[in-house]
């Protein structure tokens, strides 16, 4: 998740954990280091990694905006309930099922 977090707000990412990888991520994704031992692992590991770590300056749209698609993906069910129970019912008394030319009345469940 981290790399995802350095991708979309385009800052290098210093990851220190006491039971997880250590390691450094770039703006663009890459991991430039990671603390591992002999033989190559990187759980539950103890090192120590210094690098140099450059500061972002730019705001990328995410980090400006926010998360405006989860927004709009988690806004959008609630109105479209009637048109969608419309739709799949149809309207009491509509010759065509589906035809939104009258009232949307809610289908009871």
């Amino acid at each position: 998740m981290n790399v995802f977090r350095a991708i979309e707000n385009r800052v290098t990412v210093v990851r220190a954990a006491t039971t997880g990888v250590s390691a450094f991520i770039s703006s663009k994704g890459e991991i430039l280091g990671r603390v591992t031992d002999g033989a190559g692992r990187d759980l539950f590991v103890s090192g120590i990694l210094v690098r140099d770590v450059p500061l972002a300056t730019a705001r990328t749209f995410y980090t400006a905006r926010g998360d405006i698609f989860g927004q709009a993906v988690t806004s959008w069910p609630p109105s479209s309930r009637c048109f969608v129970s419309c739709r799949i019912d149809g309207v009491p008394g509509d010759p065509v099922p589906g035809s939104l030319t009258q009232p949307c009345i809610p289908a009871r469940r």
